[in-house]
């Protein structure tokens, strides 16, 4: 298959829906990722409730961090794999889940349980909201010939 070949081309338009779903989808996903981490760390603590402002903070804290660490891996590897399961028409909330728990349950396997619990639980956050952020436009791609209206004469080598 050449540079010009459809086949492609349509993965590149699916692999740009993807990755700027997933400019929104990061934050999104790491703040809800933050809160979840905020109420467990609440709730395992003290459950005092002049302790949730603290535990709201941090997960805060915590969600920016993860932020910035989860640039790479939903760029490099969440977005491309999501944009192949679009194109193939496999993309849903559980193989986005799928995609996202992926390498936290490796890494709780592999190596650390606490750290790979909480990779699984951003990335499983980043990946359910870039999945919802992405699929209104990843469906305008569905049919045959279709192109997204914001990618017109975008071309994709």
């Amino acid at each position: 298959m050449g540079a010009d070949s459809p086949c492609r081309a349509r993965y590149g338009q699916y692999l740009v829906c993807s990755l700027l779903a997933v400019l929104a989808g990061l934050p999104v996903g790491s703040l809800a990722g933050g809160f979840i981490f905020a109420f467990y760390n609440f709730a395992t603590q003290s459950g005092k409730l002049e302790d949730l402002a603290g535990a709201m903070g941090l997960g805060l804290f915590v969600a920016l961090v993860a932020t910035f660490l989860g640039i790479l891996p939903s760029f490099l590897y969440g977005a491309p794999l999501y944009a192949l399961l679009a194109r193939r028409g496999l993309a849903n909330s559980l193989s986005a889940l799928i995609v996202g728990a992926l390498p936290g349950g490796v890494l709780i396997i592999v190596s650390d349980a606490q750290l790979g619990g909480l990779v699984l639980v951003f990335g499983a956050c980043v990946a359910v909201a870039t999945h919802v952020l992405a699929r209104r436009r990843m469906s305008s791609l569905g049919g045959a010939g279709a192109e997204p209206s914001s990618l017109e004469g975008v071309t994709i080598h």
